[in-house]
């Protein structure tokens, strides 16, 4: 299935921010560790993510599986991703120009800029190791799991009604973005 127009735009701005503040170059691992970060992050402070990616515990931590898709380059249905970014070996990298910010909000770029000045120093493994340390993520060994939203809710402290109601009102704007996407 297709990638919703407003993912393919927010995760593709999203990795252009990231991709900005690091020179224009980044490890794939290194960029979807740090577009998980701010997710997750925004999902503690505005019970609402970024990129509305469905997020997977792999073999070096956590991440959002569609985005982990676009970055390592096995995806080919962002076209919006592809007039931007390509993957090179194991790094991602602007092509020739970013792409104007027109869906991320204001907040949601300074807490962009936020995670990659807190996180972006560190090397693609030592941030693999970092997020294998948060509670949400359980070792797949050579496979995958889905993070479910409800549980990823409950690690960040949020009662079992206001998880119902985030991940009801999480799954409302992922239907009407399909929708607006058709």
């Amino acid at each position: 299935m297709p990638y919703s127009q407003v993912f393919q735009e927010k995760v593709t701005e999203a990795a252009s921010i990231i991709l900005h503040h690091a020179g224009g170059s980044i490890s794939y691992l290194s960029l979807v560790k740090l577009i998980y970060l701010a997710d997750r992050r925004a999902l503690e402070l505005w019970e609402k993510p970024i990129t509305y990616d469905t997020f997977a515990s792999l073999p070096l931590g956590p991440v959002g599986s569609n985005t982990c898709n676009l970055a390592r380059g096995i995806s080919t249905d962002s076209t919006f991703w592809g007039q931007y970014i390509e993957t090179f070996g194991k790094d991602v990298r602007i092509k020739s120009e970013y792409p104007k910010i027109k869906k991320l909000s204001p907040d949601e770029i300074n807490l962009i800029e936020e995670i990659y000045s807190k996180y972006g120093h560190m090397g693609k493994y030592e941030l693999a190791r970092f997020t294998e340390k948060l509670p949400e993520w359980k070792n797949p060994g050579k496979s995958s799991f889905p993070i479910e939203l409800r549980e990823l809710l409950n690690i960040l402290n949020f009662n079992k009604e206001d998880s119902i109601r985030i991940e009801s009102e999480i799954q409302q704007d992922s239907e009407l973005d399909a929708l607006l996407s058709v």
